[in-house]
């Protein structure tokens, strides 16, 4: 495999757009246009109306052809029009830098600072850092920045009730929002689906299972409505004290107290290899292999082209 750099990072954009056919393979079309970049995943979910793509490469190149995906998110994307179960403030809602070892971590902190700071006065985008790359003394949280969404942002920017981006104008884009550019360590993104229309049921698991209100370290979650299900949404953001079917156990558990059963599980997107040993798709209710989302996996299928 041709690798464009010495230094390689893993960038996983979430775009506020659903099964849209057009502008997903626009998107796509405009992060291949540069050389030494590779798309090794596209996960998009009508329920969510978001699609995340995996993204590998070199700094630059992996800044030219983010920077190209979120010219034609703006143009394609409009917040007023958007409607989903996932919380968003931006088209281009958010964009994290994940470096793959033996690149260090310094390397995802200056290539997020440079592309929100680019980003911002380029495309007249305000623009919000968090986790590794955040500016300010107290790292900021993606939830802290989007769980209210686009709406009130708006106008909490315009009352002067919200803190100011990091870059970019003090006020939101009229139709793309804002941004949301870190730099953060590995994570998976892991949702749960429930046999129960019941919001109640998956918003009380959320809550019990979540860190922030003191369930276990290492998971973010939120309840959702996703079609004929509710469904746990997770982000596993500390792989050293939580694993996946740890996870996995944890929801079950919370769900049958509750008279309901687990339908089906989902990864968004990839995991690093080591997160996906020592059980199988069936333990967790995957739907496909657990091969299919090692990062490893895809990276070592995926040929690049020279620069």
């Amino acid at each position: 495999m041709l690798r464009p750099s010495t230094e390689f990072l893993e960038c996983v954009p979430n775009f506020s757009v659903g099964p849209d056919h057009d502008t997903l393979r626009d998107i796509e079309a405009s992060f291949l246009s540069i050389d030494g970049v590779s798309v090794l995943d596209i996960h998009t979910d009508l329920s969510h109306n978001r699609s995340v793509f995996t993204v590998v490469g070199g700094p630059r190149a992996l800044q030219d052809a983010t920077f190209e995906a979120v010219r034609v998110a703006i143009e394609r994307i409009d917040l007023r029009e958007h409607h989903g179960q996932h919380p968003r403030i931006g088209a281009a809602d958010v964009i994290p830098f994940i470096a793959i070892p033996p690149t260090p971590n310094d390397v995802a902190i200056r290539t997020a600072r440079e592309f929100g700071d680019g980003m911002a006065h380029a495309l007249d985008l305000p623009v919000y850092l968090y986790e590794l790359a955040t500016m300010s003394d107290k790292r900021i949280t993606l939830p802290a920045l989007r769980r209210r969404g686009f709406e009130w942002l708006r106008a909490a920017l315009e009352t002067g009730n919200a803190a100011p981006p990091d870059a970019g104008p003090n006020r939101l884009h009229p139709t793309a929002g804002a941004s949301i550019i870190g730099a953060r360590h590995f994570l998976i993104a892991f949702n749960i689906n429930l046999n129960t229309q019941d919001i109640r049921v998956a918003t009380a698991i959320a809550r019990n299972v979540r860190a922030s209100s003191g369930g276990h370290a290492g998971i973010r979650a939120l309840g959702l409505q996703v079609g004929a299900h509710t469904q746990v949404s997770m982000n596993l953001f500390n792989l050293d004290v939580v694993t996946i079917p740890q996870a996995f156990a944890l929801v079950d558990r919370q769900a049958n107290m509750r008279g309901v059963t687990v339908h089906s599980s989902e990864i968004v997107g990839l995991a690093p290899h080591a997160a996906l040993t020592g059980f199988s798709a069936a333990d967790i209710k995957l739907p496909r292999g657990l091969e299919s989302y090692s990062l490893e996996t895809r990276i070592e299928q995926t040929a690049f082209r020279e620069q």
